[in-house]
């Protein structure tokens, strides 16, 4: 069966539990393409060409644990519900989706706290002065993801993973945080402590890097061209060969113009928000801006 045949079931079968037992349901955390599948079938079956609307009858949204998560799950909301409620509780309360803070250990000794015992002691954040650690190795986003792997955690369970220096925020379904919180101990060669808290205690974010350069003009395969020094020409192939996604959508047109806000990614290059054009060069080419993740 393809992915886009079960993730119309998965949208079908979960909008209808929504609206039958009146509780929020929702997916696995969908990547980027799958997010671009999930609006296509929203387009297709269900004529809903905005981030809003009804399926089934039930309110729906894309929530990852932050406003511009990645990777971000599906929720069909119940009658007593609205989007904007659903994520001011969700924020604080990590129903249903929660974040892991990571810290070097201070000792080989130290035993990691209750998970559940976040709100009645001091955090990681705070201890940290008390018994700094220090890696002993530099660790990124691949390290982590391998290690919480190898726990037996799959990947559809795992969001976001932000890292800075010696701490780390891993993003994941509130069902398995108790889990990787207890098991996960060691990253790479480095031992590690780790504490749940709600999304909304999450201290860090993303990283960019600014780019600004000229174009021709805003379409979209001028401003990847600008973006990753490619000729326009290889631009357009990417945009034809389905690595391309806007806010989430698969971007086929070359004359697409993104919107200031819009987020931009393209498999196997990286990803970036499009800040928009200002002023013109002498020969008359727009000067764009753009954030590039690092």
């Amino acid at each position: 069966m393809e992915l886009k045949e079960i993730l119309s079931g998965r949208i079908r079968d979960l909008s209808h539990r929504a609206w039958q037992s009146d509780v929020p349901a929702h997916t696995s955390f969908l990547s980027s393409s799958e997010q671009a599948l999930f609006y296509e079938i929203l387009r297709k079956e269900y004529h809903i060409t905005s981030d809003s609307g009804l399926i089934n009858g039930v309110p729906f949204l894309l929530y990852g644990g932050k406003t511009d998560s990645d990777r971000s799950a599906a929720f069909f909301l119940p009658s007593w519900q609205d989007p904007e409620t659903f994520l001011q509780e969700e924020r604080d309360n990590a129903s249903y989706i929660s974040s892991i803070h990571i810290l070097p250990a201070a000792s080989a000794g130290h035993e990691t706290k209750n998970p559940t015992d976040y709100q009645e002691s001091a955090s990681l954040t705070e201890k940290r002065n008390e018994a700094p650690g220090k890696f002993s190795e530099a660790l990124g986003h691949r390290d982590y993801l391998g290690a919480v792997m190898n726990l037996g955690i799959e990947r559809n369970r795992i969001g976001d993973i932000l890292t800075r220096g010696e701490e780390a925020f891993i993003f994941v379904l509130t069902e398995v945080a108790p889990t990787l919180c207890n098991e996960l101990s060691r990253v790479r060669h480095t031992p590690v402590r780790c504490e749940i808290v709600p999304p909304s205690r999450c201290t860090l974010e993303p990283e960019y890097v600014q780019i600004t350069g000229s174009v021709a003009s805003e379409r979209l395969d001028a401003v990847l061209a600008m973006a990753y020094r490619l000729s326009r020409g290889k631009a357009q192939e990417l945009l034809s060969s389905d690595r391309v996604f806007v806010n989430g959508r698969t971007v086929h047109n070359c004359s697409y113009i993104p919107k200031p806000g819009e987020r931009v990614s393209v498999r196997g290059l990286g990803k970036f928000i499009y800040e928009g054009a200002g002023g013109t060069s002498r020969k008359g080419r727009l000067f764009v801006s753009i954030k590039a993740f690092r």
